[in-house]
């Protein structure tokens, strides 16, 4: 859906621009062209939902922009709760299958509960996640002298919809755990060059500034992971 009161961008280059469309009468509408590229501004507003959806698994620039500049994207919140819980349930039942194998550090007491401290797990590893990202671009910005608090909820948005590879985790669920780890490096890889695409749109960056925010965020999660793990068994010690 498209409002009149919104700055919106070309999905090409990136430009700012005042409209997207010119509206000559009820069922006639005329896209514009970018005033730099000379491209039209954005295709995807004719576009079926399923269209911008293949582009976004195909990891195109454009859908990214269209959906986090020129639409109406307000079910972040909605799609971040589902990720988090596909990602919680997932390492739910691989440590589940993989109990006979690996000696876990801690045990829960029923694995209802087990279920709910990996949801609290995830859900700690990926605040770290982003608040080092946001951390992270505070800095660039400041370097560049621009705006803080606009960047804040678009990088959010950025963030939660690159993740959207965590669907494919469900595969990972039914196979063998030969390709069930496999398949969870090949996803883990996917998200992150997303989350690196996505970065790279929102914060208007080089490269290598991208790469190396991605990096760092990720090695961060992954001590945050350790880091809940360790007060978890603590705590569990403590109050047993």
């Amino acid at each position: 859906m498209i409002t009149e009161s919104r700055n919106y961008i070309c999905i090409n280059c990136g430009t700012p621009t005042v409209e997207l469309c010119k509206k000559y009468s009820e069922t006639v509408l005329k896209l514009v062209n970018c005033s730099k590229c000379k491209l039209v501004a954005d295709k995807y507003i004719e576009y079926d939902i399923v269209i911008v959806i293949i582009d976004l698994i195909l990891l195109q620039k454009e859908a990214y922009r269209h959906i986090l500049y020129n639409s109406e994207f307000t079910s972040h919140w909605k799609l971040a709760a589902m990720l988090q819980m596909m990602e919680a349930y997932s390492d739910w039942v691989r440590t589940a299958k993989h109990k006979r194998n690996y000696k876990l550090t801690y045990e829960y007491a029923t694995t209802d509960v087990e279920l709910y401290m990996l949801s609290f797990r995830v859900i700690f590893r990926s605040i770290c996640y982003l608040l080092i990202i946001l951390a992270l671009t505070a800095v660039y910005n400041l370097v560049k002298k621009q705006k803080i608090s606009k960047s804040f909820p678009i990088v959010w948005k950025a963030i939660v919809l690159s993740n959207f590879g965590s669907f494919l985790l469900l595969p990972s669920l039914i196979w063998d755990s030969t390709l069930q780890d496999l398949h969870i490096i090949f996803v883990a890889l996917y998200t992150t060059l997303s989350q690196l695409l996505a970065y790279t749109v929102v914060c208007n960056c080089v490269k290598l500034w991208s790469v190396a925010v991605i990096v760092i965020a990720y090695n961060g999660k992954m001590y945050a992971n350790e880091l809940y793990d360790i007060m978890y068994s603590t705590l569990y010690n403590f109050l047993t």
